[in-house]
């Protein structure tokens, strides 16, 4: 799966620069991918805190920052800063979580659990359809939703509930609290959805009223947690089902004249979460005016992991950010299955969501192809990236007359967290 990563990442974020670098009949000497200490990548504040510890060893893989942190409740691998940021997000909220979980109103409340609930949701997984249609008119309007998902063909993500459990309310109670705490629904972090179904089974397998657990979540103290304000979820968003989600979605990209076919294919990617997809799509549909957006939705349906899902959503943020507010992007173009965007100024651009980009055997030997690909080098380079570059390689981009731009999400996305 590393290995995997690594490819998929150098496809997806460095095949485009490299093109100019082949031209000049020069190779650098190749390096290993670095092995980084948390004390030279993350502030004080981020390698330890109340329930957490990152590890000193930071190993970098496909050009992501990998991070082990070590909590209270077990370890958990963050596969970025992005991730890690996130991360740290969830631990707080874990934090909370137990100690929610330990009040003694909601401990006695877990000692006279109701059976109404675990009685409907047996019959929801043995026939779904007899208690939907069965039920009084002021049920059948609270599942009118629930009888849409059942039936919705669509591929579900591999982070989402299950269908009875969306049915019987589990999942928007879920929402509820992941829009409180201000964390993904559809996080990735087992250790965090462990400990949110936990206190959403809590809710919904008692007597105690939902707005008595929300009553002690300590809003402020959450808000002050989040580290990265592109990181904050819409709460509209969040609190939305999957299948609003997907329905929206749809409608978004074909208003932006995306192909049914196309957009079909998208949709049945299952390693885009809902949150992951929604975050995609704003992001290309607000370069309605751009060219080739087919092709980056096209690249997208290649994504085989979550991981690259997300990298993928990320870098698409990148590039609206910069389409709005450093210069409009005229079209992208597409070389397998990574894209490149051209600006309204002819200006050759690369956004990455990459931690730290170092020179390797793969971008030498994959240069020459994608020269053969890319004729135009009259313009000028620019190469936004999340992180850093190696002294060698910002060196030779350099001298290849690309403007470089460290640090990109906190200019495009708003980040202030970076070290």
């Amino acid at each position: 799966m590393i290995n995997n990563f690594m490819k998929v990442s150098a496809r997806l974020f460095i095949f485009p620069i490299v093109f100019i670098v082949s031209q000049t009949g020069f190779a650098a000497e190749y390096e290993e991918a670095p092995v980084f200490k948390a004390s030279q990548l993350l502030n004080k504040n981020m390698r330890a805190g109340e329930n957490f510890t990152v590890n000193e060893k930071v190993v970098n893989h496909g050009f992501m920052n990998q991070y082990t942190v070590e909590t209270k409740w077990g370890d958990f691998t963050a596969k970025s800063d992005a991730q890690l940021r996130l991360g740290l997000h969830e631990v707080s909220v874990m934090g909370i979580i137990e100690e929610m979980l330990a009040n003694d109103e909601v401990t006695k409340a877990a000692g006279e659990q109701g059976t109404d609930t675990f009685e409907n949701a047996k019959k929801l997984v043995s026939n779904p359809g007899e208690v939907l249609d069965g039920a009084v008119e002021g049920t059948k309007k609270l599942f009118s939703l629930g009888k849409r998902a059942w039936n919705d063909k669509s591929a579900s993500s591999t982070q989402e509930d299950s269908k009875w459990e969306s049915l019987v309310g589990f999942s928007s109670k879920k929402r509820e609290y992941a829009a409180q705490f201000k964390i993904d629904p559809y996080t990735t972090n087992p250790l965090m959805e462990e400990a949110l179904d936990k206190l959403t089974w809590t809710t919904h397998s008692t007597k105690l009223a939902s707005g008595f657990l929300v009553s002690l979540i300590p809003v402020v103290g959450v808000a002050a947690t989040v580290s990265n304000t592109s990181d904050v979820l819409n709460e509209v968003m969040v609190l939305k089902s999957p299948l609003e989600l997907r329905e929206d979605n749809i409608r978004s990209l074909s208003d932006v004249g995306i192909n049914q076919t196309v957009i079909d294919l998208f949709m049945r990617n299952e390693y885009f979460t809902p949150t992951s997809q929604t975050l995609f799509v704003e992001a290309l549909a607000s370069m309605k005016s751009t060219k080739g957006l087919e092709a980056v939705i096209g690249i997208a349906t290649l994504s085989d992991d979550v991981e690259t899902a997300t990298l993928r959503q990320r870098q698409m943020q990148m590039y609206a950010s910069y389409h709005k507010h450093i210069k409009p992007i005229k079209h992208f173009s597409s070389l397998g299955d990574m894209a490149y965007a051209k600006t309204s100024e002819d200006t050759t651009l690369v956004v990455s969501p990459v931690d730290y980009l170092f020179w390797t055997k793969d971008v030498d030997e994959v240069a020459k192809s994608i020269r053969q690909n890319d004729n135009d080098h009259n313009g000028k380079l620019e190469l936004w990236i999340a992180g850093k570059f190696s002294e060698a390689t910002a060196s030779m981009l350099k001298d290849m007359g690309w403007s470089l731009h460290i640090n990109a999400e906190n200019s495009l996305l708003g980040n202030a967290d970076k070290s």
